[in-house]
C-alpha cells in the first residue's frame, strides 16, 4: 500500500478483473462498505495494514495478509 494512495483490485471466481481503482489512503472504508463481503488480500507490511484489516473485517470480509513480492502483479 502507498503512502498517500490505496490500491482496490478485485476478481471474480475465474479470476478476472471485475474492480480496479485508486484512491486517497483515507478513503478505503468508503470502498469497501459498498461492495458485497467476500475475501480481502493485503500486503502484509507494518502496523498499519493490520489496523486496515481490522476495518475489513468488521464489515464482514475474509482478511489474508500476504508478502510485498505476490502484490506487484496486482498494482
Amino acid at each position: 500500500m502507498a503512502k498517500r494512495s490505496f490500491h482496490g483490485y478485485g476478481v471474480d471466481e475465474r479470476g478476472q478483473r471485475v474492480i480496479g481503482k485508486t484512491f486517497p489512503r483515507t478513503r478505503p472504508r468508503e470502498f469497501v462498505a459498498n461492495l458485497p463481503a467476500g475475501t480481502v488480500a493485503i500486503e502484509a507490511c507494518g502496523s498499519a495494514q493490520h489496523y486496515r484489516a481490522r476495518t475489513f473485517r468488521a464489515y464482514g470480509y475474509e482478511v489474508r495478509l500476504i508478502a510485498p513480492q505476490f502484490v506487484k502483479p496486482y498494482i
